[in-house]
């Protein structure tokens, strides 16, 4: 027999804003290099390029205005395919899926309560499926358990959350 239980979070995280994303995007851009982990410097780099593309892409407007050096036809095609770009983008990935993660994983006060009612609801569906009671009683180890084992599978931020449910299930079932 095999049955699947999906935990919905998305409907925990919400009112993820602007400033969530900024915040964390900031101490991702703004640490020393030094504390940059090897494995993750390149990524670091390449968010910096990014980083300066866009602003370069979104001051150029201004600065044709200031300096009247402009093509006529490159102009509106900078402005019209920023303004696409960044706002579908910011509206849509940033703020619906990056933003979900960057909650998630710095621990701020804002964010704190909202990531322990993730794990709380994770752990009890985790220690249902276990046999685990309510109120933490484990069940008779001679007792037919609900099932041989259980799999726990997560895609992106999901797989963070995965973990954060499996850690806190076992440490709370398994203390002496």
């Amino acid at each position: 027999r095999c049955d699947f239980y999906e935990f919905y979070w998305a409907d925990l995280m919400h009112g993820t804003t602007w400033e969530h994303v900024k915040a964390w995007l900031m101490s991702l851009l703004l640490r020393k290099p030094s504390r940059v982990p090897s494995n993750l410097f390149a990524a670091w780099v390449l968010l910096w390029v990014i980083t300066v593309v866009v602003a370069a892409l979104l001051a150029y407007p201004a600065v044709c205005g200031i300096f009247n050096a402009c093509r006529d036809w490159l102009l509106p095609l900078v402005s019209a395919v920023g303004a696409l770009a960044t706002g579908g983008f910011v509206s849509v990935f940033l703020l619906r899926y990056a933003g979900d993660a960057a909650r998630y994983v710095s621990a701020t006060p804002l964010n704190v309560g909202r990531r322990q009612e993730i794990r709380e609801k994770g752990v009890a569906l985790v220690e249902t499926l276990m046999g685990v009671a309510s109120d933490g009683v484990q069940p008779d180890p001679e007792a037919e358990l609900p099932y041989d084992r259980i799999v726990i599978v997560g895609h992106s931020l999901g797989s963070i959350i995965g973990y954060d449910i499996l850690k806190h299930a076992f440490a709370r079932i398994n203390r002496s």
